[in-house]
């Protein structure tokens, strides 16, 4: 993913939190494609954010039943970068299509 519109904007490199933010946004924009901008269908929309695709900047991800992201998790360390000062450096994957630990226990089946 291209961060130089974000960098010109901000100053900045995007944090995680940026990521996980645009992520919300390219799965809400996927889902009212899906239908047609139709988001007055309550059960559509919801069914289409659950099954929504797009290119996650965190990698594979998409939604288990329970509406939790299955996601990969990474190891970071903060590192002085000389274009960007301080930047978290992904070090390595330490989970990948990782779910959370209550799936089996939730109702949302």
């Amino acid at each position: 993913m291209d961060i130089k519109p974000f960098r010109d904007e901000f100053g900045r490199i995007p944090t995680q939190f940026a990521a996980q933010a645009y992520d919300v946004i390219m799965g809400m924009d996927a889902a009212v494609k899906s239908v047609n901008g139709k988001v007055a269908d309550r059960e559509a929309l919801l069914a289409a954010l659950r099954s929504a695709k797009f290119d996650s900047v965190r990698g594979p991800f998409k939604y288990n039943v329970n509406n939790y992201p299955i996601q990969n998790f990474y190891v970071r360390t903060v590192v002085k970068d000389p274009q960007n000062g301080l930047t978290n450096k992904l070090q390595s994957t330490i989970l990948e299509n990782h779910a959370d630990a209550f799936v089996s226990q939730c109702s949302m089946k």
